[in-house]
């Protein structure tokens, strides 16, 4: 299977940037513009994975991963 590269591109903060996909001789691929809410309890969450973990009820390590 061919190499793929994932980059991020137009990045202004840990609130919004864009992935962009490429192969591997750094071709387009395709991208995907990215905007969080930071109100959002999800993207608090993102910044502090250790108390989230703590909290929650014992899980699979994927379904915790999902409710991230």
């Amino acid at each position: 299977m061919a190499a793929l590269r994932l980059e991020i591109t137009d990045y202004t903060g840990s609130d919004r940037w864009r992935w962009v996909l490429k192969n591997a001789e750094g071709a387009y691929l395709t991208d995907h513009a990215v905007q969080l809410d930071p109100a959002d309890p999800k993207y608090q969450a993102l910044f502090n994975l250790p108390l989230i973990s703590d909290t929650m009820p014992a899980q699979t390590s994927a379904t915790r991963m999902n409710a991230v």
